[in-house]
C-alpha cells in the first residue's frame, strides 16, 4: 500500500514538474512572439517614416525642377522675343523614364522642332497681304490727324514751348506713314511669320497713300 502511495506522489510530482516546464515554455515563447511582433512593428513605422520623407524630398524637388523649368522658358521666351513666344508654346510636359533614366530622344526631338520654327517661320497667310496696305493707311491717317492736333497746339503756344510743340507735330507728320508697321509686326508675330519687306512694302505704301490724301484733302 506504501509502495502504491509513494508511486502515485511520483507521478504527480512528475506531472506537475512537466507541467510548470510547459507553463515556462509557453510564457517564453509569448515573451519571445511578444517582442519580435514589437521589433517588426518598429521596424515598419520606421519604414514607413522614411518613405513619407523621401516623398516630401522627392516632391520638394518635382517643385523645384517645375519652377526652374517654367523661369527657364520664361527666359528664353524674353531673349527670342515676342515674335518666338507665340511659336514656343506651354512649358513641356516631363519625359517618361525608363528604369529611372530620363528618355533624351523626347527632348531632343522638341528641342529640335523648336528650332526648326525658329529658322523656318511660317508664310504669312494669304488673306492678310490685302489687309496691310489697310491698316498702314489707317494707322497713319491717325497719327497724322494726331500731328495736325499738335502743330494747331503748337501755332497757339507762344515762346519756346510753341516752337518745341511745332517741331514735335512735324516729326510726328513725317513718322506718320511708317506709324502703321508697328501694327503690322504684331500681326505677323501673332501669326508666327517673319517680318520682312514682303511686310513692309505694303504697309508702308498704305500709309504714304494715306497721309498724301489727307493733305491733299486738308489743303
Amino acid at each position: 500500500m506504501r509502495d502504491d502511495y509513494a508511486t502515485v506522489m511520483a507521478r504527480l510530482a512528475e506531472a506537475e514538474g512537466n507541467r510548470r516546464a510547459e507553463v515556462r515554455a509557453a510564457l517564453d515563447w509569448y515573451s519571445d512572439e511578444m517582442a519580435a511582433r514589437a521589433a517588426a512593428t518598429e521596424a515598419a513605422e520606421t519604414a514607413v517614416a522614411e518613405a513619407a520623407a523621401a516623398a516630401r524630398r522627392a516632391a520638394a524637388i518635382v517643385s523645384d525642377v517645375d519652377d526652374d523649368a517654367a523661369n527657364l522658358w520664361e527666359a528664353l521666351r524674353a531673349h527670342l522675343g515676342r515674335g518666338a513666344g507665340g511659336r514656343l508654346g506651354a512649358v513641356p510636359e516631363p519625359a517618361a523614364t525608363v528604369e529611372g533614366t530620363p528618355v533624351s530622344a523626347r527632348h531632343l526631338r522638341s528641342a529640335g522642332d523648336l528650332i526648326e520654327r525658329a529658322r523656318h517661320p511660317r508664310p504669312l497667310p494669304r488673306w492678310l497681304y490685302p489687309v496691310l496696305p489697310l491698316v498702314g493707311a489707317g494707322c497713319a491717317a491717325f497719327v497724322y490727324l494726331l500731328a495736325q492736333g499738335i502743330l494747331m497746339l503748337g501755332d497757339v503756344t507762344s515762346g519756346g514751348a510753341g516752337v518745341a510743340i511745332a517741331i514735335l507735330g512735324n516729326v510726328v507728320v513725317f513718322l506718320a506713314p511708317l506709324s502703321g508697321l508697328l501694327a503690322a509686326r504684331h500681326l505677323t508675330i501673332r501669326e508666327g511669320s517673319r517680318f520682312d519687306g514682303a511686310v513692309v512694302g505694303p504697309t508702308v505704301v498704305g500709309g504714304l497713300v494715306s497721309v498724301s490724301a489727307l493733305i491733299i484733302a486738308l489743303h
